[in-house]
């Protein structure tokens, strides 16, 4: 195994090639390995012995491994190949990278919903353990390891180092961090092209927030949310879980020391197991976060504390919306949703809605369907009142109509 990787007795956490031959064999690191020197872990519960972890552990990578991350954005094909086979490659890799820490995450939550905590192995833990060279002598370390009393240990490893984050709410005419407005939009009249807007009108930010506390990320370079920053909520779940889930985020400024001075970048925050979770955004403003992937892995903050006034009031101002074709194809034809103001635009939701035999195609709107009708090079459109209550986010496969994003 490469030196520094992180691994735990049954699952290895860089590989999860490895994470399913060792859920299933239990593994004991052998296959992989000698034993790293850190991030050693082992997942342990009162009274339960190894093959009951080595059975739970198969049971929860079963589970994990439909699992796929939220939906956030999709690939656009351009007229440029080059473009389009390197927009490919990069969001191939993003998606395996979110993909993988997805279903790591539900392995780690689903064991813990059994009272299995990870165990990380001290420095002299782990030494003990490199002596054993076989994978019976491993198995025997395990078996009197998870003998002892770990009951302190097992409480410190089930309690969350991060509050819970209250579920962003399951609302209508809402995606991303943005909140439509029926009323206020209006259907383009006539045939529309590529390029052009299918729907125009005024939104708002789902919900905004004060920071009441600085929010610290790093004491290198004082690198900070500074208190009374403005934040925004963000999820892209159709029906968004909160807690430690990590599909409800809150997005706004971060400054830290530079050359230049103070420099503000946005970034966003979500509540983990491990503590809150921060990440760098790509498609993503002050005063907006898009439907971009993260840049980097996030980075995990100890000891610092979230706290947000929420407001009834949009303190960020409203949103010139507009839902426009961005592509006409044979198959059928592609959407992007873009939030602007005065400081600039971002794209906050991508689709592809598929024509049927008939060249027609649609959307659902919540309360309404977007109906499109191809007429050769434009798309023609209609808005009529019989949705089902399904938006943008939760457009099932079984009609083939659209592509959410990925």
């Amino acid at each position: 195994m490469a030196q520094g990787a992180q691994n735990f007795w049954g699952f290895q956490l860089l590989s999860l090639r490895y994470l399913a031959a060792a859920a299933a064999l239990g593994c004991l690191l052998g296959a992989a390995g000698p034993v790293a020197a850190r991030g050693t872990f082992v997942y342990a519960k009162p009274g339960a012995a190894r093959a009951d972890m080595q059975a739970q552990g198969q049971a929860c990578w079963d589970e994990a491994r439909g699992i796929r991350p939220p939906s956030a954005g999709y690939l656009v094909y351009r007229n440029n190949p080059a473009a389009t086979a390197a927009g490919a490659l990069g969001a191939g890799l993003a998606q395996g990278f979110l993909q993988a820490r997805a279903q790591q995450r539900s392995v780690e939550t689903c064991m813990r919903a059994h009272g299995f905590g990870k165990l990380e192995l001290t420095a002299e833990e782990v030494q003990d353990l490199q002596t054993a060279k076989t994978d019976a002598a491993r198995a025997s370390w395990l078996d009197g390891f998870l003998a002892k009393d770990l009951t302190a240990r097992i409480t410190t490893a089930l309690t969350p180092a991060a509050d819970p984050m209250p579920a962003a709410k399951t609302e209508p005419y809402v995606v991303g961090g943005v909140r439509l407005d029926p009323a206020k939009l209006t259907l383009s009249t006539g045939p529309v092209k590529a390029g052009e807007p299918l729907l125009a009108g005024v939104a708002a930010h789902r919900r905004t927030a004060v920071l009441m506390q600085d929010f610290q990320v790093s004491r290198f370079l004082d690198e900070r949310a500074e208190a009374g920053g403005v934040f925004h909520e963000v999820s892209y779940q159709a029906r968004p879980e909160g807690g430690l889930s990590g599909d409800t985020q809150w997005c706004g400024p971060i400054s830290n020391n530079s050359i230049r001075g103070r420099v503000t970048q946005p970034r966003c925050i979500t509540a983990g197991f491990e503590g809150y979770e921060v990440v760098m955004p790509t498609r993503a403003e002050l005063w907006l976060q898009g439907n971009g992937h993260p840049v980097l892995a996030p980075r995990v903050i100890k000891g610092s504390q979230l706290a947000l006034r929420p407001s009834d009031k949009d303190l960020l101002g409203p949103l010139d919306v507009t839902v426009k074709v961005d592509r006409i194809a044979k198959g059928g034809v592609g959407l992007e949703a873009v939030a602007q103001n005065a400081k600039g635009k971002v794209t906050f939701w991508e689709g592809f809605v598929r024509w049927d035999a008939n060249g027609a195609g649609e959307l659902p709107f919540w309360g309404q369907t977007l109906r499109l009708k191809r007429q050769g090079d434009a798309v023609e459109a209609q808005l009529t009142p019989d949705g089902d209550g399904r938006g943008w986010l939760e457009i099932g496969a079984d009609k083939g109509q659209s592509i959410p994003a990925v």
